[in-house]
C-alpha cells in the first residue's frame, strides 16, 4: 500500500470516528516520518492535529495545527483541504463561525486531488456555519444537495444535513415533523438526529411534548465515546451539573441547556430550581461572548432571560439593557423564538399595566397562534382570563405549566393594582 493510499485510509477511519483504527494506520507513518516526502509529513502532521481533537486535546490540536500553518504559510506554501479543515473545526467548536467558514470554504474550493477529504465535508459544516450566522444559505445548500446526489456522502454527513432540516422545522414551529421517527432510530448510538430531537420534544409548550425516558437517557450514556460533548449533554437531560461542566466552552451548549432548563423551571419548578438556573446563566459572559453567538444562540438566550425576569417587574429596564447585547441581524427569523418573545412581551405588559390591545393584535396576526403545534395561543387565553383550564388535548406537562406561571405572575412584584 502506498503512503498516498495509507493516508487516504487512516482519513476515512478517522472520519469515520474509529479513533483507535485510524491510530493504528498511521503508527507506521509516525515511525517512517522522516523518510517521507515534505507533504506527507504536512499530512500526518494535520491526522494527529486531528485525532487529538477527538480525544478531547484541543489546545494541544489548535496548537499544533496552526504552528504548521505558519510553517506553511512562510513558505508561501498552500494549505490541504484537510488541513483547512480541522482549521474550521477548530473554529467552529469555539463559536468563532466567521473564522470556520472561511476555513472550511478554503477547504471545500481546494482541488479534490490537494487533500484526503471528501467535498461533502467543509461544504455540510460551511452549511451550519451559514446557518449560525444567520446568513443566506441557499447557494451553498444546492452546492451540497448536488455534491450529495454525485458522491453518495457518509452517514456522518447525512445525519448532519438532516439535523440541519430538523432546525429548520423547529425555527417554524413544525413539531410534528421532528418527532417523525423518534421512536425508530436511525442509528444504534445516539447522534446528532436523535439529540435534537430528544431536545426539543423535552420542551413543554408543543403537541409533541415526550418525556425522556430512561431506555434514551441509557442510550446516550452508552453511544459513541466520541459523540460530541456527550457527558455535559447526558446530564443537561438529567437536570445535572459536575465540576467538568466549566471545561465546556462553546455557547450553543451552554445556552441549550439553559433554555431547556428554562422551561423545565416554568413546568415544574422541582425539577429545577432557580437558583440553578441563574447560576447556569452567571456562567455565560455576555458581553465578551455576543461575536461567537449564533442567531439562534441569542435568541434562547433571550427568550431564557426574559422569562426568568418576566415575575420580577423592577428588572425589566436592567433586562433590557442586557438584551441589546444580544441583538443580531440576520437574513432570515425563527418564526417559534420571535413569536415566543411577543408572547412574554405581551404578558410583561400586563403584569406592569400597560395597554396591550397592539401586542395582542400582533400576536393572533402571526401564522402560529392558529397553529396546531404549539400551545402559546392557550397560555395567553390562560393568562387573560385567570384560569388554569386548558385544551384537553393539551399535554400534562403544559397544563402544570399553565398553573406555576400564573402562581409566578401572582407572586411579582411590584404589579399595578
Amino acid at each position: 500500500m502506498t503512503i498516498h493510499e495509507l493516508l487516504q485510509k487512516a482519513w476515512d477511519l478517522k472520519l469515520s470516528q474509529k479513533i483507535a483504527d485510524c491510530q493504528a494506520v498511521i503508527e507506521p507513518l509516525f515511525n517512517a516520518f522522516a523518510g517521507l516526502s515534505v507533504s506527507e509529513q504536512n499530512e500526518v502532521r494535520v491526522l494527529r492535529g486531528s485525532i487529538m481533537r477527538s480525544l478531547g486535546q484541543m489546545e494541544e490540536s489548535s496548537r499544533d495545527l496552526g504552528q504548521l500553518r505558519s510553517e506553511l504559510r512562510a513558505k508561501a506554501l498552500r494549505l490541504s483541504a484537510s488541513h483547512h479543515f480541522e482549521l474550521g473545526l477548530i473554529h467552529f467548536m469555539q463559536g468563532d463561525f466567521s473564522l470556520a467558514l472561511d476555513e472550511f470554504l478554503a477547504s471545500a474550493r481546494s482541488p479534490k486531488t490537494f487533500g484526503f477529504i471528501p467535498h461533502s465535508f467543509p461544504l455540510t459544516n460551511a452549511l451550519l456555519c451559514l446557518e449560525n450566522l444567520g446568513m443566506p444559505f441557499e447557494q451553498v445548500y444546492a452546492e451540497l444537495l448536488k455534491e450529495c446526489a454525485e458522491t453518495p456522502p457518509s452517514g456522518g454527513v447525512k445525519i448532519q444535513i438532516e439535523a440541519f432540516a430538523l432546525r429548520q422545522n423547529f425555527s417554524k414551529g413544525e413539531f410534528s415533523k421532528i418527532a417523525e421517527g423518534a421512536e425508530n432510530s436511525i442509528s444504534e448510538e445516539m447522534n446528532q438526529v436523535d439529540y435534537f430531537r430528544f431536545w426539543a420534544m423535552q420542551l413543554p409548550y408543543h403537541v409533541k411534548t415526550a418525556p425522556l425516558d430512561a431506555e434514551k437517557i441509557e442510550k446516550l450514556a452508552l453511544s459513541n465515546p466520541f459523540f460530541y460533548q456527550r457527558p455535559y449533554r447526558l446530564r443537561t437531560f438529567q437536570g445535572l451539573t459536575h465540576p467538568s461542566d466549566a471545561k465546556v466552552t462553546k455557547p450553543s451548549e451552554i445556552i441549550d441547556r439553559v433554555y431547556l432548563w428554562t422551561w423545565r423551571w416554568l413546568a415544574n419548578p422541582e425539577s429545577i430550581s432557580l437558583n440553578q438556573l441563574t447560576s447556569l446563566l452567571n456562567q455565560i459572559p455576555i458581553a465578551k461572548i455576543g461575536h461567537r453567538l449564533s442567531v439562534e444562540d441569542s435568541l434562547f438566550l433571550r427568550n431564557s432571560i426574559l422569562w426568568i425576569s418576566l415575575f420580577d417587574p423592577s428588572s425589566y429596564a436592567r433586562t433590557d439593557r442586557v438584551l441589546k447585547v444580544l441583538q443580531k441581524t440576520a437574513s432570515f427569523e425563527s418564526s417559534l423564538l420571535e413569536f415566543e418573545a411577543n408572547v412574554i412581551y405581551y404578558l410583561r405588559a400586563k403584569i406592569s399595566g400597560e395597554d396591550t390591545f397592539s401586542m395582542r393584535e400582533a400576536l393572533e396576526a402571526s401564522s402560529l397562534w392558529n397553529s396546531p403545534e404549539v400551545h402559546f395561543r392557550e397560555l395567553v387565553y390562560a393568562m387573560d382570563a385567570g384560569t388554569d383550564k386548558v385544551n384537553p388535548e393539551s399535554t400534562p406537562s403544559f397544563s402544570s405549566l399553565i398553573s406555576n406561571i400564573q402562581k409566578l405572575i401572582a407572586n411579582s412584584t411590584h404589579i399595578p393594582s
